[in-house]
């Protein structure tokens, strides 16, 4: 089995690319245009999320601890 989670609890790369073949596939099942470009658009949403996942995971860092904002 995959791990789908950080030590910190963010979802991996993996989880995110996996998240993106279901979208595309349930997308390819779909008959409406307008369902399928949403669907569509949901996997390309996951996988910038997975890009996003690949560059914290190439850092080994959570970007929330980097945050410029002030709380």
């Amino acid at each position: 089995m995959k791990r789908t989670t950080t030590d910190d609890g963010l979802y991996t790369a993996a989880y995110w690319r996996e998240r993106a073949e279901e979208a595309r596939a349930r997308a390819d099942e779909m008959r409406a245009r307008d369902s399928r470009a949403m669907m569509t658009m949901i996997a390309e949403t996951y996988d910038r999320m997975a890009t996003m996942a690949e560059m914290r995971e190439a850092r080994g860092t959570d970007p929330a601890s980097h945050s410029t904002r002030k709380l």
